[in-house]
C-alpha cells in the first residue's frame, strides 16, 4: 500500500465512528482489501462496504471518513479495477445516482432542503403530521409503531441529511482527480471519470465546476473513436450545463456544446452516441424530433444500441443509470409533452407483440407512466369514460396480449398500480370493452412465440 494512503487510513480513529452495525472498526480492513490482487477478495470487500457504511444507501458517521482513502488509492496507478472505485465513490455521494436522472444534481436545492429539516417550522409540521397518523391508527400495535416513528423519525431525518451532504462534499474534493482520469489509458476509467464529473456542478456562477466542462469538452475533441467514453462525456456535459442553465447562467461554452450536439445526432453516428445526444438535448431543452425518435427507438427495440457498444468485456458497462438505457430513455421522454410527438406512443405500443414477458412488463410500466403520469397515491379506481384516446389505446394493447403475458399476476399488478382493473385478462378486457373468454381468434405469434390477439 502507498505510504500516504496508509497514513490517511491510520489518521482516523475508527473506534469513535459508527456505521450500520455499530463501531466502524472493520472499515480499515475492508478498505485495504480493495487493493487485493484477488478479484474475489475485492468483491467481498465491496460487499462489506456497501453493507456497513452504505447500508441500503444510508450514509453514516463513518462514511465520509472513508472517502479520502478511496480518493488516495484512486490516484495510484497500481490500484486494481479503478473504475469500480469511482463507481463506489459516486454511489456514496448520491445514494442511488439513477434517481437524480434525467435532471442531474441540484446541490443548491439539496442544501436548502437539509437546512429546512433543522428549522422549528419543519419540526412543527413534522409533529403535526405524525400526530395525525397516530390518531388514525387502526389498532394498538399500529399506534405504538407510529408513536415510535414520531419520536425518532425527525432526528433520523436530520442525521441522514447531515451525513449525506458530508459524504457528497467529501467526494466532491475528488473532482480534480476525476478530471485527470479523463486522460487515463484505460477506456473504462475514462468513461467512469466522465460519469463522476456529471454529478458535481458546483454552486452558482462563481463557484461552479466550470473546469469540468472544459475537461469534458477536450474529451469530445479526442475521443471520437471510443463510443463509451464519448457518450459518457456527452451525457455528463448535458447534465452539468443543464444545472447551470437552470440557474439562469448560460455560457458561450454551453451554446457551443448545444451546437455540437447536432453532429452527434446524425444517423451515421453509433446509436449509443445518438442516445447520449438525445438525452443531453432533452436536458438542455434543445431537442429535435430526431432526438425523441431515438429515445422511442431505445424503448421499442432492445437491440437498437448494440451490447458491444455499452459493455466492455469483464467491465462494469455503461455508467449512467447502471447501463439501463431503457429506463433512462423512459425518464427523458417523461419530461416531454408527447402530444407534440404523436408517433411515440404508437411506436411503443407496436413493440408489445414482439416483446418477451419480462420485456413486456418493463415496457408496460414505461408506457403507463407516459400515458397516465406517475403512479397515483389513491386507489379510487379509474372510470373507463375518463380515459383519453392514448390511454384507451394503451390499456387495449395490454388487454389484447396473449395468456402467456397474462400468466401469473405481474401484468395485472402493474395495471392496478395505475388503478386499471387487472385482476385477470378477462377483467381488463371487460373494462376496456373487448370480448372475454377463450384465447381469442386471429392471434399472431410474436418473435419469441408470445401470442397477441389481433
Amino acid at each position: 500500500m502507498d505510504p500516504a494512503a496508509q497514513r490517511c487510513l491510520d489518521s482516523v480513529n475508527w473506534t469513535s465512528l459508527h456505521h450500520a452495525y455499530g463501531e466502524a472498526t472493520d472499515v480499515p480492513d475492508n478498505l485495504r482489501a480493495l487493493l487485493s490482487p484477488n478479484k474475489s477478495d475485492r468483491s467481498d470487500a465491496y460487499e462489506a462496504l456497501y453493507s456497513n457504511i452504505f447500508h441500503q444507501t444510508t450514509r453514516y458517521e463513518a462514511t465520509a471518513y472513508a472517502v479520502p482513502y478511496l480518493l488516495r488509492i484512486l490516484e495510484s496507478p497500481t490500484t486494481p479495477a479503478p473504475a469500480s472505485v469511482i463507481n463506489y465513490l459516486v454511489d456514496l455521494a448520491l445514494g442511488i445516482p439513477s434517481t437524480f436522472l434525467p435532471q442531474g444534481v441540484d446541490i443548491i436545492a439539496w442544501r436548502q432542503r437539509a437546512r429546512k429539516i433543522n428549522t422549528p417550522g419543519y419540526e412543527n409540521e413534522y409533529n403535526a403530521e405524525q400526530d395525525e397518523l397516530v390518531s388514525q391508527a387502526r389498532d394498538e400495535n399500529q399506534r405504538k409503531m407510529r408513536e415510535y416513528v414520531r419520536r425518532v423519525g425527525l432526528e433520523r431525518q436530520r442525521r441522514d441529511a447531515k451525513y449525506e451532504l458530508a459524504t457528497y462534499d467529501a467526494v466532491c474534493v475528488g473532482v480534480p482527480l476525476f478530471q485527470k482520469l479523463l486522460e487515463d489509458e484505460d477506456v473504462e476509467v475514462r468513461a467512469f471519470a466522465a460519469y463522476a464529473l456529471a454529478w458535481f456542478p458546483g454552486e452558482g456562477a462563481a463557484g461552479r465546476n466550470s473546469s469540468s466542462a472544459v475537461a469534458l469538452q477536450r474529451v469530445l475533441d479526442r475521443e471520437d473513436e471510443d463510443i463509451m467514453v464519448l457518450s459518457s462525456a456527452i451525457i455528463a456535459l448535458g447534465l452539468l450545463n443543464g444545472c447551470w442553465k437552470d440557474g439562469g447562467v448560460v455560457s458561450e461554452r454551453t451554446d457551443d456544446f448545444i451546437c455540437r450536439l447536432r453532429e452527434y445526432r446524425a444517423s451515421t453516428r453509433p446509436s449509443l452516441v445518438r442516445f447520449a445526444a438525445a438525452v443531453s438535448s432533452v436536458r438542455l431543452l434543445h431537442y429535435l424530433p430526431e432526438d425523441v425518435s431515438v429515445l422511442a427507438s431505445v424503448l421499442a427495440n432492445r437491440s437498437f444500441i448494440p451490447k458491444s457498444d455499452a459493455q466492455k468485456s469483464d467491465g462494469l458497462g455503461f455508467p449512467f443509470h447502471d447501463g439501463d438505457l431503457f429506463q433512462y430513455s423512459g425518464k427523458a421522454l417523461n419530461t416531454l409533452d408527447l402530444e407534440e410527438y404523436p408517433g411515440v406512443m404508437p411506436t411503443l405500443l407496436d413493440a408489445f407483440p414482439r416483446s418477451g414477458r419480462v420485456e413486456a412488463f418493463e415496457l408496460a410500466e414505461v408506457v403507463l407512466e407516459l400515458a397516465f403520469g406517475p403512479r397515483p397515491e389513491d386507489k379510487d379506481g379509474r372510470p373507463v369514460e375518463s380515459l383519453n384516446e392514448i390511454q384507451r389505446q394503451t390499456v387495449t394493447t395490454l388487454a389484447r396480449l396473449g395468456m402467456t403475458h397474462w400468466r401469473g399476476s405481474i401484468l395485472g399488478d402493474i395495471l392496478q398500480e395505475w388503478n386499471i382493473p387487472g385482476g385477470s385478462r378477462d377483467e381488463c378486457r371487460r373494462y376496456i370493452g373487448l370480448p372475454v373468454g377463450g384465447k381469442g381468434e386471429g392471434s399472431d405469434e410474436g418473435s419469441d412465440g408470445e401470442s397477441y390477439e389481433e
